[in-house]
């Protein structure tokens, strides 16, 4: 069973080991969708191709469920050893939890109101079914606002919650880097959504794109056309992977700096109130005591 002095650290350690493992994974999985996106796109690919690269994309789709878990666990762990490390650190793992659930909230309303415009405007994912391409378009333009919107907001408010969980065991150093990762993690999203937003205006404004909404046919000829839009899509791939990596290494850093504080004991749990440590051996002592009783360390004041 861990000790109140271990859920901090053990925590900080399993959500290192879960961020990593989602760099990795992440890496392997944008990198196989890019090149599936590109044999479709030059029509390049066998099905043998195809299954190999699923039967890839398959595990490391659950290595990524497998970090999430870790990540939740590590929370877990760190909310449970909130009151290790003193009032004011007990204090911000609230505030975090605050903000965990207000970015719930707004995910889901988010979410939500892209799932209702989607289906209430002619449904954007169907549009071959359709002629009335000003209301694809409407309806695919509002979505890719809610959507980008979503993306920015939700970053600058997860980023609160690292920067609250974290904060109170920070050096300077290890401030530093935490709001290095929030930063990159907002600097990254605004230029994802950025690109995105030029990525698709370049595609709906092709004459491709506009023959597909007006047309009845599904034949392989208008798949492979529209296929062929997305090829740039591998960019936007690289970007994400490199704001992802960007900010997670950030954030590795600034969680890997208070497990070493915790770990050699220069970031030391508080102690109850009636007990103080001695500033000689560190070890705790009664409030009222004059000398230590481990050391003989005279205490200031006496």
């Amino acid at each position: 069973m861990l000790k109140m002095s271990d859920y901090t650290k053990n925590g900080l350690l399993i959500l290192m080991v879960s961020l990593i493992i989602s760099i990795i994974s992440s890496i392997i999985i944008a990198l196989l969708i890019n090149n599936l996106i590109s044999s479709f796109a030059t029509e390049n690919f066998t099905s043998e191709e195809i299954i190999s690269n699923i039967i890839v994309i398959v595990p490391a789709s659950i290595v990524t469920i497998i970090a999430g878990i870790l990540f939740l666990v590590a929370g877990i762990l760190i909310l449970l050893g909130r009151k290790e490390f003193g009032e004011k650190h007990h204090k911000f793992i609230k505030y975090a939890i605050y903000i965990f659930i207000i970015y719930i909230v707004v995910i889901i309303t988010f979410g939500v109101t892209s799932q209702i415009i989607s289906y209430t405007s002619n449904n954007p994912y169907s549009f071959f079914q359709t002629k009335d391409s000003t209301s694809v378009l409407n309806s695919f333009n509002n979505v890719l606002v809610i959507n980008s919107t979503s993306n920015i907001i939700g970053a600058i408010i997860g980023g609160l919650i690292a920067v609250f969980g974290l904060y109170q065991l920070e050096n300077r150093k290890g401030k530093n880097f935490l709001f290095l990762g929030y930063g990159s993690s907002i600097t990254f999203s605004v230029i994802n959504s950025l690109y995105l937003f030029i990525f698709f205006d370049d595609i709906i404004s092709s004459d491709i794109f506009q023959q597909l909404i007006g047309s009845e046919s599904t034949s392989s000829a208008y798949f492979s056309s529209f296929i062929n839009l997305f090829q740039g899509i591998g960019d936007l791939l690289i970007i994400g992977i490199i704001g992802t990596t960007f900010t997670n290494i950030f954030y590795i850093i600034a969680i890997y700096i208070p497990y070493k504080r915790i770990k050699t004991g220069e970031l030391k749990p508080a102690l109850p109130i009636h007990l103080k440590r001695c500033n000689n051996c560190g070890k705790a002592t009664p409030a009222d005591s004059i000398v230590c009783a481990y050391c003989g360390n005279r205490f200031n004041g006496f």
